[in-house]
């Protein structure tokens, strides 16, 4: 679910509705704990709720334990497998990490995963541990459908941009169609703006503002420019920053210069202002700092991003394509564009509904023609692309990183470039198995359940060309269920089942449960298998053998 919808409540709701027992909620920061906590306090009232942390861990009686991965890590063995009955485990996308994922294994219970990005950028997949999701409302959905406050957002390029540099490239790449990788451009177009002018424009802001800045140097140097104003980062003591938090939520501070403290789990309802003064090409982090200020029970918030290069202006553009995709399917209400949906030219670029306005200058249009032109270049299909890349020998996401360049056809993005973008896992080694091939070798391994199947292909010695998530990659290539992956035959009906039984002239649920250690396509608890699929009772699945038993057995 897309940030400031409420995961921590609805997971809440959840647990309670089930009622499985004691519990524990695992995050990765303290800082989300205290707001964890006030959100479960919601739902389950005067239960014992109890911090399991670097600071407490009297957790004696309590119903609830809220902890951190890494303190759990440390305490595992002081707790039975089966101590817990449930866990939800907050920003769901950090749960491969070694660390977290040894605490998620290690309890034996119900599992629920919660996050506002599942889609990692690296060799990852967290659907490896949770499954497929359950429920997904990503932000661009959650924007068009008016679920959040409304957006206002200005990409501000035309301070640190060399116009003159700007007509150059515009005349090379689109005239002149001259191959110019996306580094170069960056190098020629963007001129570092100044701390005391992009200061000027954030202080025309009167609200709540959070600016996201390079480092926490950075953050110290602007602070000089900007007023009322403090910095937040992890340098700081506890204590140090529930008071900035505080002092920021009572109004004796405006701003809060941060860097990477605030991109998840810390609510800020009274947020009005986002600016971005820090580059990332992680469409995460993008989404994640974009979602400080998505908050309800406010009307709009605005954002200022200053962030020159072109990797920001495409995230961008195609985080609104897929807004206006979304809201053109929903056609709940109309979109009013003042320039043509093909991002022509024009003195000034706006999009606008009813819950989020888009405003570009001329220049940016401009730059969307240039990326245009750099992208027709790239391979058209990621099968192309993957293909370039393992011939470059490149097996890992950070090797690309630094070695795509290798190759001027190959994206620096690939997740965001191409819209069917498989995961990294099949794009960097996408020569797996047919599924035919595939479900032969898992077979031959003696590989029979999903749990282990998962584990082997964690391991480094593992055979590279079975995918890490088969259903993901065979999907309309031959996926039919994981029985069928495992060459397991699938399981009779209840009449196939019936039948069976009755010719095998079963009497008894004991003899039932032997003889069917012979066939596993008979299920162990029948009546569990076939309610509501033709189950009337033992009487009438085991036939007349199963009466005159029982009435020999009374006489």
């Amino acid at each position: 679910m897309a940030t400031g919808l409420g995961k921590m409540l609805t997971s809440a709701f959840i647990w309670k509705g089930f009622r499985p027992g004691r519990g524990i909620f695992l995050v990765h920061s303290n800082d989300i704990l205290d707001h964890a906590v006030k959100e479960y306090r919601k739902v389950f009232g005067h239960a014992k709720m109890a911090f399991f942390n670097g600071y407490s861990k009297d957790i004696g009686g309590a119903t609830i334990v809220f902890a951190t991965f890494q303190t759990m890590l440390g305490h595992l063995d002081d707790f039975p497998k089966d101590y817990f009955g449930w866990m939800t485990v907050d920003e769901t996308h950090h749960a491969q990490a070694e660390t977290y994922r040894k605490v998620i294994d290690y309890f034996d219970c119900s599992k629920l995963g919660i996050t506002a990005t599942p889609d990692r950028e690296d060799l990852k997949d967290i659907r490896d541990i949770f499954g497929e999701e359950v429920y997904n409302l990503p932000l661009e959905e959650a924007i068009a459908r008016n679920l959040l406050p409304a957006i206002e957002y200005h990409l501000l390029t035309e301070q640190g941009l060399s116009q003159e540099a700007l007509e150059d490239i515009a005349y090379d790449v689109i005239e002149d169609g001259r191959r110019v990788s996306l580094a170069q451009i960056n190098r020629r177009l963007f001129i570092p703006m100044r701390d005391k002018e992009v200061a000027s424009v954030v202080e025309a802001y009167d609200e709540r503002t959070v600016v996201f800045c390079s480092s926490i140097a950075h953050t110290t140097h602007f602070q000089k420019f900007l007023k009322s104003s403090a910095t937040y980062h992890s340098d700081k003591f506890r204590h140090v920053k529930k008071q900035i938090l505080k002092n920021f939520r009572e109004g004796m501070i405006k701003r809060l210069l941060v860097v990477d403290s605030f991109n998840e789990g810390v609510d800020f309802p009274d947020v009005s202002v986002v600016v971005f003064y820090r580059a990332t090409e992680s469409k995460t982090i993008f989404l994640q700092q974009l979602g400080r200020g998505l908050r309800p029970g406010k009307k709009k918030v605005v954002v200022l991003d200053f962030v020159g290069n072109l990797e920001r202006v495409r995230m961008v553009k195609d985080m609104i394509d897929k807004i206006v995709a979304f809201r053109l399917r929903s056609a709940h209400q109309s979109i009013s564009w003042e320039e043509a949906p093909e991002w022509n030219s024009g003195e000034m670029f706006n999009l606008i509904g009813d819950a989020f306005k888009f405003s570009f200058s001329n220049s940016v249009v401009n730059l969307l023609e240039i990326l245009k032109r750099v992208d027709a270049d790239l391979y058209p299909t990621w099968d192309e692309a993957g293909a370039a890349a393992q011939a470059l020998g490149i097996e890992s996401v950070s090797r690309y990183a630094h070695e795509y360049r290798k190759d001027p056809r190959l994206p620096s993005n690939p997740y965001q470039q191409y819209p069917d973008f498989p995961g990294w896992p099949t794009f960097l080694n996408n020569s797996f198995y047919t599924y035919d091939e595939a479900s032969k070798k898992v077979q031959e391994l003696g590989i029979v359940k999903v749990r282990d199947y998962t584990t082997y292909t964690r391991r480094q010695e593992r055979d590279k060309r079975l995918p890490t998530n088969p259903p993901r990659t065979y999907k309309d290539k031959g996926w039919k269920t994981w029985n069928d992956f495992f060459g397991k035959a699938m399981p009779y009906s209840y009449e196939e089942a019936s039948r069976i039984v009755q010719e095998a002239k079963i009497e008894t649920e004991a003899h039932y449960l032997k003889y069917r250690k012979q066939d596993p396509r008979l299920p162990a608890w029948p009546s569990n298998k076939f309610k509501g699929n033709g189950w009337t009772g033992w009487p009438d699945f085991l036939g007349r053998g199963y009466l005159r038993k029982s009435s020999r057995d009374l006489s």
